[in-house]
């Protein structure tokens, strides 16, 4: 019953997913774009069509984001289970590379980012996979294009823009690689169109998954707690470490 219970929950966090948000996050702090050659770029908005305006413009607020506490509501549907799962937690992200996922209910997950290290926690089953991602990191850099601009987006991914409302954008992206393409079908993001931060995100996996994330409140720059990554496991919790059976299918998927 206990390995039923963590491999539904494994349905539900799409590691691919978790990743590629979580570069989106880190991305801009590595970017070779200058502020200046931003604000060059910027200045000739009136020329580019609206997609190249919201890419680069995420790109300009990016930048000024040191830290990322938002609370949301997921629903995941998966094609095992009849009915879907919902669930509510927090996502805490702190440059450079530092992100905590915690999923409050029905059943309390912890995914904890430091660096190259991805901690996957289940609290009330006292068990816990422990990931080294350095490399799967740089693999989803690679696979979307981020290396130094949003820009680059447009080489992996179809991407559509969608005006809803007053007040957010609709980015339709459909993955052109292969590779990306046996993750994910196709990526929803709305973004606010003051501050270019998502708001709503849907993604469709091949085997048709989908999970649906409702971004309720999002505080940027607030005052973090440092110790709020120092994770620890209880002493007791039975750690598994996937990355080091040579049969790991996180490592498979990786590649």
């Amino acid at each position: 019953m206990k390995r039923f219970s963590i491999f539904i929950r494994s349905k539900s966090i799409n590691i691919f997913a978790v990743m590629t948000i979580f570069v989106l996050l880190i991305a801009s702090s590595s970017f070779a774009q200058t502020k200046k050659s931003l604000k060059k770029q910027l200045n000739n908005l009136e020329k580019k069509p609206l997609l190249d305006e919201i890419l680069l413009k995420m790109d300009q607020e990016y930048v000024k984001v040191d830290s990322l506490e938002m609370t949301f509501e997921q629903t995941k549907n998966l094609m095992l289970m009849a009915q879907p799962i919902h669930s509510k937690g927090v996502l805490i992200f702190k440059r450079p590379d530092n992100l905590l996922w915690r999923f409050n209910n029905p059943d309390p997950t912890v995914m904890l980012v430091v660096g190259s290290k991805l901690t996957i926690h289940y609290p009330d089953l006292n068990q816990a996979d422990i990931f080294e991602i350095e490399k799967y990191k740089d693999r989803v850099v690679k696979y979307l294009g981020l290396a130094d601009s949003m820009m680059k987006l447009k080489r992996y991914y179809d991407i559509r823009v969608i005006e809803e409302g007053q007040t957010t954008y609709l980015l339709e992206l459909v993955p052109k690689r292969r590779r990306i393409k046996q993750k994910i079908s196709l990526l929803e993001i709305w973004l606010s169109r003051t501050s270019y931060l998502p708001v709503k995100i849907h993604y469709l996996e091949p085997n048709q998954d989908s999970t649906l994330v409702k971004i309720i409140e999002t505080k940027v720059n607030a005052d973090l707690d440092p110790k709020i990554f120092e994770y620890k496991l209880p002493a007791d919790t039975k750690i598994n470490y996937p990355t080091k059976d040579k049969k790991s299918k996180f490592i498979k998927e990786s590649r």
